[in-house]
């Protein structure tokens, strides 16, 4: 059975129509501020690529949320769609983190297991405990409050948005898409100019990245999301005068799938390999599943997908950089440092519960316990596994939140794939939500702002076509 698409999702009217003169205005309008829309996301992808290295970068990203948040909000469909599971989910994520900000008197916050120290350089210094906040660093947690922004901006642009704005944000994703995939391919074949940031992996294809998995994941959501909103993944009325897809409907998906498969090789992520075998598989099966053309078709769509991948691996020896050695040169365990954080990680976990030592904290809160046989040149930033590290920054609050998004997207998804009570797009936007949790496994790919404003443009699409309470409004102005 095949589920009802929101009535905010239906095509528009033909151009031919005869439309007004202020109809026209508002579509001349709408063009104009589709372009604006597009623009704004791409700009946020593409300078919230960085880590904490370049806060310039950043706090332009997040500086352009805040317009895109105030325009979300602003437009009449704002009003008009009503509360789901992951906006009460997102509302707590926001409280939680002002709530950790907030200055306790010493009494209390002197109580917390991450705080004894702290408490006792207060008495050395000032002669008492000072009134301080459940974060052991408040402006690291506000850096990381503010890191949501851009998260929260394309959220709201999907969630208030209606057919119109929503061909508009895919558009941007195409574009920082194509950026990245240009950059990447650049940065093996000529190399040193084409790295922006001096800090970064510079011996990998990176994009606009400063990680080279980071770039992977970002490459593999963004191929996922952008194919969920094309032609490709809508369905097809199977009547027996209905033509099936034309050859050139083909021509763009096929092509972003083997670039997005050769940028993704060119990382040397292992990461990356392993999401995007992930995605082929799960993105063929789930095209071949809704039989979108006639068999002989969609097989040879999913069948072409693996041969272009297969063709790029090939290719690789051949690429100066030589990718695929990298990948398996760095397939050793012992040479990875991963195996020795997380013991220790979870050590942490144990010490900050039950509140957590604040968002934004862990490598000052893991310093504290890290062992001095594995003190170097090089510090942890991160416990390279983002359901540890939230543990330790946000305990039990943040763990019962993300528990409850788990059961919701959980609850949502089993339909989609077992039952087939929706259309692909939906598939292919789960699985890239799906590729984001399975990297935060071993890496912290959500701790970087375009891969977290993929993972939450995918969730607003879910929310909004997937679940129940989701919005049944129909077109309005941008």
């Amino acid at each position: 059975m095949q589920s009802i698409e929101p009535a905010h999702d239906i095509a528009v009217p033909s151009d031919t129509a005869p439309v007004a003169r202020r109809d026209r205005e508002v579509v001349r309008t709408g063009t104009v501020a589709g372009w604006a829309w597009s623009v704004a996301i791409a700009v946020m992808l593409v300078f919230g690529g960085t880590n904490p290295s370049y806060p310039a970068t950043r706090h332009f990203a997040e500086l352009v949320a805040c317009g895109v948040i105030a325009a979300a909000l602003a437009g009449r469909a704002s009003a008009r769609f009503r509360i789901g599971t992951t906006d009460v989910l997102l509302i707590a994520l926001i409280v939680l983190m002002v709530a950790t900000m907030i200055p306790l008197p010493p009494g209390l916050w002197s109580l917390l297991p991450t705080h004894t120290g702290v408490a006792a350089m207060d008495e050395a210094v000032f002669g008492a405990a000072q009134w301080r906040a459940i974060s052991l660093n408040s402006e690291h947690t506000l850096r990381a409050s503010l890191f949501l922004l851009p998260a929260i901006a394309i959220y709201l642009a999907v969630r208030s948005g209606d057919a119109f704005r929503h061909e508009a944000l895919s558009r941007g994703i195409l574009i920082a898409l194509a950026i990245a995939i240009t950059m990447g391919l650049g940065q093996t074949l000529i190399g040193e100019g084409f790295y922006p940031f001096s800090r970064s992996d510079r011996e990998f294809s990176i994009g606009f990245f400063t990680n080279h998995n980071h770039q992977a994941t970002f490459l593999v959501m963004g191929a996922l999301v952008w194919l969920a909103r094309d032609r490709i993944a809508q369905p097809i009325k199977r009547t027996s005068g209905t033509a099936p897809l034309q050859l050139e409907h083909y021509i763009l998906p096929v092509a972003i799938v083997a670039l997005t498969a050769l940028a993704v090789l060119l990382t040397a992520s292992r990461a990356g390999l392993g999401l995007l075998v992930f995605a082929l598989a799960a993105g063929a099966w789930v095209l071949v599943r809704a039989r979108l053309a006639p068999g002989r078709t969609a097989i040879l769509y999913a069948g072409g997908g693996f041969a272009l991948l297969i063709v790029s691996v090939l290719a690789l020896p051949f690429i100066d950089g030589g990718a695929l050695s990298a990948i398996t040169d760095r397939g050793a365990i012992g040479v990875d440092r991963r195996f020795e954080i997380w013991p220790q990680a979870v050590t942490v976990v144990g010490q900050t519960m039950p509140l957590g030592s604040g968002f934004g904290t862990f490598r000052e809160v893991y310093e504290q316990y890290e062992p001095l046989s594995l003190v170097g040149m090089l510090y942890v930033n991160h416990a390279h596994n983002d359901y540890l590290e939230l543990l330790i920054e946000g305990g039990i609050p943040a763990a019962a939140l993300l528990i409850a998004f788990v059961v919701w997207f959980v609850r949502r998804t089993w339909p989609l794939f077992i039952k087939r009570l929706a259309p692909p797009s939906l598939s292919l936007f789960a699985t890239a939500i799906v590729v984001a949790m399975l990297h935060s496994v071993v890496d912290y790919p959500l701790r970087t702002i375009a891969v977290a404003m993929l993972c939450s443009y995918a969730i607003a699409h879910f929310a909004n076509r997937a679940a129940p309470d989701a919005r049944q409004a129909g077109p309005v102005p941008h």
